[in-house]
């Protein structure tokens, strides 16, 4: 088995199939069918030799074909010639193995084509489904950053490898900011009439908002809630459902702890 595996890799290394070039600019390729031929022909002139040497051949004699000059030459060349065989196996082989390369190539690159086009398209659609956010909560000045958010909820998601779900910490993240937004409130608010909410409490979402007393605060929560709530319902995202649920339960435990 050993000696099997260090034959595979020496042919693997000196004689490698490249299924980025056309079959016969395989340097290899000239390689599995000319070596063969070589020791065929080099051992058809030791047999011709030998047969001169013995007489059986002469120059001096005429060449005549005659049923018993072919069986004779069948005779004496039948393993020269039953060994031509083996160069026709190997074109064969390097054929299949070169064909089935460049198909194993090509269909890695359409599986990459077709990563590359549903990335670009599910951005595209959710940068639109940004827009139409912005137009439903302009009384609150909303503007979306279409490429932070998509970095942020499609964390597996890049050119090299699609996934549209989101994932729960990312989730996490989201109610973090904004209960710390809310920490931040009420210990300004100790001491001061007037609180202004950062722009991006959650990166990628800006709002233009002041707050003057707790229940300014609180809507304010409330209208960042329903705009979480309607991004993780975006049709785009595969696991929707059950991040929204992850949501309004991690939502209500973090609200509880604010009491």
């Amino acid at each position: 088995m050993r000696i099997f595996q260090n034959v595979k890799n020496w042919l693997i290394k000196h004689l490698p199939v490249e299924a980025d070039i056309a079959l016969h600019e395989n340097s290899s390729f000239h390689k599995w069918v000319g070596y063969p031929l070589l020791l065929i022909f080099t051992l058809i002139i030791f047999i011709t030799f030998d047969l001169y040497q013995k007489g059986i051949y002469s120059l001096n004699k005429d060449l005549l074909i005659t049923t018993k000059t072919l069986s004779d030459f069948v005779k004496f060349y039948a393993f020269p010639i039953t060994a031509l065989t083996v160069p026709l196996s190997l074109v064969v082989m390097f054929n299949r193995f070169h064909s089935s390369k460049q198909k194993a190539k090509s269909n890695r690159l359409i599986e990459q084509n077709n990563l590359v086009n549903n990335y670009f398209s599910h951005f595209s659609n959710f940068n639109s489904y940004t827009g139409t956010l912005e137009v439903k909560y302009k009384s609150v000045g909303l503007k979306l950053s279409a490429q932070r958010l998509y970095r942020i909820l499609f964390q597996n998601c890049n050119l090299m490898k699609f996934d549209a779900t989101v994932q729960k910490d990312c989730i996490d993240i989201i109610i973090h900011s904004a209960f710390v937004e809310l920490e931040k409130y009420r210990n300004h608010i100790v001491i001061n009439s007037h609180y202004t909410v950062d722009k991006e409490v959650i990166e990628g979402v800006e709002l233009l908002w002041s707050t003057r007393k707790d229940s300014q605060i609180y809507k304010y929560l409330e209208e960042l809630k329903l705009i979480i709530i309607d991004l993780i319902n975006f049709q785009g995202i595969i696991n929707s459902k059950e991040i929204e649920k992850y949501f309004y339960t991690e939502y209500e435990k973090s609200w509880k702890k604010t009491l």
